[in-house]
């Protein structure tokens, strides 16, 4: 019986037990990886699968004894969750620089972008600990990054230069209200005061309805693309919008959920901050309350991801059995 391994949309193998023991010994595959057998359809977890006893031929006949599974993880609650998992404050230190900044830079922020990736992908993986580590420092750096660049790309630089130019344009609304007074103080008569406010707010209104709607469908499209490049470790998951579209609509209500209640914690983290600044508390307890917004949107989304993976990764099956069937007709 072979073992194949799916990686970052690769699939790897046949492996024989032996080799997959090694492999899992020195760390080179994780439990959490999706595996599967010659005889399976669908890619699982290799911990759902690899404590079955295999007979292998040779002199290594017999049943293989499984290698110890970790027990999983507990993922308490919005709040809580953190600190049920092991060492759990050789994690949380990254996230409490979220303040951090550089020069036109916002390190702090982007760190704290990639450590909530990192952590969506250990739990749509269940992985048995589901925080990051800070031995992948560099990577979740670079996965904050990649999530910042498509933010400005999706979001930022369209609605701000959109909203620029739409200020622009109020500045024209001033001339028919100067106009109107000017004709009123010379008793000329004109259209009433209250028409020419109404004209003016509606054409405002149409000028800002572009933004609104933008936004309305451009933050959930940007969420599933980023659900993507979760799973799939692939930036070009941003590009792909069919999929991106479609991973939507397939799990409507799940999104719209996550983005209500990311919006209330968001809330949330700055009246209380307000609050404290107020109130004259200090920095300390307002960078302690901003990292605990990190770590609860963090279960949102990761909780999001580990409810679309399997949908990906039904994705990736038909996408392999179609590969492979184009691979079989050319070979015929």
């Amino acid at each position: 019986m072979g073992y194949f391994l799916f990686r970052q949309g690769v699939t790897y193998g046949p492996f024989s037990v032996a080799q997959m023991s090694t492999f899992v010994a020195e760390g080179r595959v994780l439990l959490s990886d999706f595996a599967k057998t010659e005889a399976m359809v669908q890619w699982q977890p290799l911990q759902a699968i690899w404590n079955q006893p295999v007979a292998l031929p040779g002199p290594i006949a017999g049943p293989v004894p499984p290698p110890p599974i970790p027990a999983p993880a507990t993922r308490g609650n919005l709040l809580s969750w953190p600190f049920h998992q092991r060492a759990w404050f050789t994690s949380l230190w990254m996230i409490l620089l979220w303040w951090f900044p550089v020069p036109l830079i916002p390190v702090g922020a982007i760190l704290c972008i990639g450590w909530s990736v990192d952590a969506a992908r250990r739990w749509s993986s269940k992985a048995a600990d589901l925080l990051p580590r800070s031995q992948n420092f560099g990577r979740m750096f670079l996965d904050g990054l990649t999530v910042v660049f498509f933010f400005c790309f999706y979001l930022l630089i369209p609605v701000t230069l959109a909203w620029m130019a739409t200020q622009v344009n109020t500045l024209s609304f001033a001339i028919p209200v100067i106009k109107w007074a000017w004709h009123y103080l010379q008793g000329q008569k004109g259209i009433a005061l209250q028409d020419l406010l109404s004209g003016i707010l509606v054409q405002f209104l149409v000028q800002r309805a572009a933004i609104i709607v933008y936004l309305m469908l451009g933050w959930p499209i940007f969420t599933a693309a980023g659900i993507r490049f979760v799973l799939t470790r692939e930036a070009t998951s941003f590009f792909h919008l069919p999929a991106c579209v479609g991973l939507l609509f397939r799990h409507f209500w799940s999104f719209v959920k996550f983005l209500l209640l990311t919006w209330l914690a968001a809330v949330t983290v700055a009246i209380g901050d307000a609050l404290l600044v107020s109130s004259g508390v200090g920095a300390p307890l307002i960078i302690v309350l901003g990292a605990a917004g990190v770590w609860a949107m963090t279960y949102l989304f990761a909780n999001l991801a580990a409810k679309v993976a399997p949908t990906l990764q039904r994705e990736f099956d038909l996408r392999q059995c179609a590969s492979a069937g184009a691979a079989a007709g050319r070979g015929i």
